[in-house]
């Protein structure tokens, strides 16, 4: 199958667009008015949801995740020099070198330390994390986990594809003759009158029983039992429908699953399942559930299309 390879440049609708404007309008129009690429901006705001990137990609496509992460045991500067710091590595400019007003001027942007006048001050609590600077620059725009998310990821990994129910699971997919498995599987396609995306984590087609299982791979802090209200509160069905839309548009001779592969990050809370999504969630997610105040999919690209 052909496949669409810059999935963060294809700049149409998704899921996380359509979970803000579930959420507020006021919310969407924040998100869209923004200038950074917002799936990218939304994996720093928690540390679990980058966690939880890279136990997926882990899982999905191993050469994409050593492409996409790096490990760094060393010293990490806080929040705010880590943002500046990353900047400057974009053009890997060299600490000791720069202008102190340009310093100045930049971390100021930024929110570093805006009371400092002395750019030599910024300069010098910067050179603090030089060795982290340097490994950032030779990084190359990889994304740095430190050593207890690292850790935090490959025990993870391990706990799924060694689980009882989902490491049979995943046996299954790789080693099932009548099955073709797709991981990181990107579609784009019109429906309900709009260019959608999505980037599902596997697409597995049973081509005997015209047939195909959506397999979505989801992390949580807490037990894994606990998923269900995850899913209601990070509105997971709108994912699975819009996903599930895209597969009937571009596979119209297939039926369509949609199961999630789901662990905690806490290895003390472990109990790996899988859980599949009953055709109610789907309906609710498609059509919302006025009771609950539940807005739909179907309603929320018709929102989408007037704002």
């Amino acid at each position: 199958l052909d496949q669409v390879v810059d999935y963060n440049n294809i700049n149409v609708l998704h899921y996380s667009t359509l979970k803000l404007l579930a959420h507020s309008v006021r919310a969407f129009k924040e998100k869209v008015d923004e200038e950074e690429d917002d799936e990218r901006l939304e994996n720093k705001l928690k540390k679990h949801f980058l966690i939880g990137g890279a136990v997926d990609m882990l899982l999905t496509d191993n050469a994409k995740f050593e492409e996409t992460y790096i490990h760094y045991d060393g010293k990490q500067a806080g929040e705010k020099a880590d943002i500046v710091l990353q900047g400057l590595a974009v053009d890997n400019i060299n600490l000791q070198f720069i202008d102190n007003d340009e310093l100045r001027d930049y971390c100021h942007s930024l929110g570093f330390y805006t009371n400092w006048k002395n750019g030599e001050s910024h300069k010098k609590e910067l050179l603090k994390y030089n060795d982290y600077y340097e490994f950032l620059c030779a990084a190359n725009g990889k994304i740095i986990l430190d050593s207890t998310s690292y850790g935090v990821v490959q025990a993870t990994y391990k706990r799924i594809i060694e689980g009882r129910y989902t490491g049979a699971y995943i046996s299954n997919l790789q080693t099932n003759p009548a099955l073709r498995v797709y991981p990181q599987f990107c579609l784009v396609a019109e429906i309900y009158g709009i260019i959608y995306k999505g980037m599902l984590d596997f697409c597995v087609f049973d081509d005997e029983n015209h047939h195909i299982t959506i397999i979505d791979v989801k992390t949580l802090w807490k037990h894994s039992n606990m998923f269900p209200k995850q899913l209601e509160w990070l509105r997971y069905d709108l994912q699975a429908v819009g996903y599930i839309e895209l597969v009937k548009k571009l596979f119209p001779l297939y039926s369509v699953s949609y199961e999630f592969i789901v662990e905690s990050t806490d290895a003390k809370l472990t109990s790996p399942v899988i859980y599949e999504l009953s055709e109610q969630a789907i309906f609710e997610g498609k059509y919302g559930n006025i009771e609950r105040g539940k807005i739909g999919f179907e309603e929320l690209i018709s929102r989408f299309t007037y704002h």
